[in-house]
């Protein structure tokens, strides 16, 4: 498309901007276009826009990752890309050499790749998986595996509904941990839970909750 090799170039150096005003526009312009510009046109800047959204994901603003982890969905959901990004994504959140930002911005980009999936596949093979390195022995791993349940309940609606069994004793658990990071985690994913389904789902949450009001793990009790 003829249109796209004159947008794509500009695009590109705006997502490679250190002005994070600028990487804000172009990822909402990148979402946009993704979402309206048919698959097969898109398929010759797959790579470039991907790599700079990845980039993207690691910036210092809340809202600029957010913007950037919405526009990598709508471009995995144009291109059906996701086997390609979510290995990067997973090994991202559980980086020890990167950073809290970085890896929490990598979980907000999984998310929204998750938006994307085939539901069935995703219960199968990618949830097990996710929570399963929510109990690593790397503090980095469990932080950043946490730090997907405070964007996945926004990101599936109520798609995230039957998977509150199998999240919350994680939740509940990482609640305990001894380092910071990882029970903060876990904490602001529970709290998305429950802003998310604390009025509609009371039935799921309270008996898990009140599980832990008596659990031998006084951070349990607190928390809970």
């Amino acid at each position: 498309d003829a249109s796209l090799s004159l947008i794509v170039p500009v695009l590109d150096r705006a997502l490679r901007e250190r002005a994070s005003d600028t990487k804000k526009r172009a990822t909402k312009i990148v979402g946009i276009m993704c979402n309206l510009t048919e698959t097969k046109a898109l398929i010759p800047y797959q790579k470039t826009l991907s790599e700079q959204l990845k980039v993207v994901l690691a910036d210092p603003q809340p809202v600029t990752r957010a913007m950037a982890a919405h526009a990598l969905g709508q471009l995995v959901k144009g291109l059906d890309t996701a086997s390609e990004i979510v290995p990067y994504l997973l090994d991202t959140m559980k980086a020890p050499e990167l950073g809290l930002v970085e890896r929490i911005g990598a979980a907000q980009g999984l998310a929204h790749v998750i938006s994307h999936m085939e539901m069935t596949g995703f219960r199968t093979s990618l949830l097990p998986r996710v929570l399963a390195t929510c109990d690593s022995p790397m503090p980095a791993a469990r932080q950043g595996y946490l730090g997907l349940f405070q964007f996945l309940p926004v990101t599936l609606g109520s798609r995230f509904e039957p998977l509150l069994e199998a999240v919350l004793p994680v939740i509940i658990k990482g609640l305990s941990d001894d380092q910071d990071m990882v029970r903060e985690s876990a904490l602001q994913g529970g709290q998305a839970i429950i802003k998310q389904f604390g009025d509609e789902k009371v039935d799921v949450l309270i008996p898990p909750l009140r599980s832990g009001l008596f659990d031998k793990n006084w951070r349990i009790r607190a928390s809970s």
